[in-house]
C-alpha cells in the first residue's frame, strides 16, 4: 500500500500484477515518493489494478520456480505447471507469501468496501492511473512512454524465466482440470473484477478461439 499525501490516494500494489513498475510510475508522476500509509480517515482515493486470473498464476508459477525453471526458458509449455497448481492450490494455499494470495484477500476486497478506482493490467494506458490531475497530451504521452521505459528496465516483458511468453497466450498453460482449480480458489478475484469464468468442460472448445 503505497499513500501519497498531496493526492491524498492510496494506490494498493498487488504483487505479480507490475507493481513495481507503477510504483516507479507513481514516484515518476508525482516527483517524490510515497510515504507511509499512516492516516486516521479515509484517503479520498483508492486505486489498484488487477489482473486476469488465468494469467496471474502462469506468473505466480513462474515466481516460485524461476530458478529451477531457466532451463526452460524457450517453451510455454512447460511440463510442471500442472503439478505445481495442484499441489499450491487445490486444496488452498496455506502460505503467507502475498505473491499467491487472491487479489481480492490482498486488497481485502469484501471486508472493506472502499470506493476503489479498479484499472484492468491487459487494458490500461498508463496515463489513464492519473485521471484525477490535469495532463496535457503531451503530458500523457510522456508518462505512457515512462511506462514502457519502466516495463523494459524491470523486466517486465522479459520476466524471469519466461522470457520469450507474451502476455495473453495463458491458456497454452491449462487444461481443464487446472481451469477448475483456478476457478474455485480466486473466484472471488473473478466475481469482483468481473473476468470470465471458463467452465473446465468448455476449455477445449474455449482453446479454439484466437489466444493472441
Amino acid at each position: 500500500m503505497r499513500y501519497y499525501p498531496d493526492w491524498d490516494l492510496v494506490f494498493l500494489d498487488i504483487m505479480k500484477n507490475g507493481s513495481n513498475v507503477f510504483v516507479s510510475l507513481f514516484e515518476y508522476v508525482m516527483e517524490k515518493p510515497s510515504v507511509p500509509p499512516y492516516f486516521e480517515r479515509t484517503p479520498e482515493i483508492y486505486m489498484t489494478v488487477v489482473r486476469n486470473p488465468y494469467d496471474r498464476l502462469v506468473s505466480q508459477f513462474y515466481h516460485h520456480n524461476r530458478r529451477e525453471l531457466n532451463i526452460f526458458k524457450n517453451s510455454i509449455h512447460h511440463p510442471f505447471f500442472k503439478e505445481w497448481v495442484k499441489k499450491t492450490y487445490k486444496n488452498g494455499y496455506d502460505g503467507d507469501d502475498g505473491h499467491y494470495f487472491s487479489q481480492t484477500h490482498i486488497i481485502r476486497y469484501y471486508e472493506y468496501p472502499l470506493p476503489y478506482h479498479i484499472f484492468k493490467l491487459e487494458t490500461l494506458v498508463a496515463h489513464e492511473l492519473f485521471w484525477f490531475m490535469d495532463l496535457s497530451d503531451e503530458r500523457k504521452k510522456d508518462i505512457d512512454a515512462k511506462a514502457f521505459e519502466l516495463r523494459t528496465k524491470l523486466d517486465l516483458n522479459h520476466h524471469h524465466a519466461y522470457s520469450n511468453i507474451k502476455q495473453g497466450v495463458w491458456q497454452t498453460f491449462y487444461d481443464s482440470e487446472t481451469i477448475e482449480i483456478c476457478n474455485n480458489y480466486f473466484a472471488n478475484d473473478f466475481k469482483a473484477f468481473e473476468y470470465e469464468m471458463i467452465e473446465p468442460s468448455q476449455f477445449n472448445k474455449y482453446m479454439g478461439r484466437s489466444v493472441l
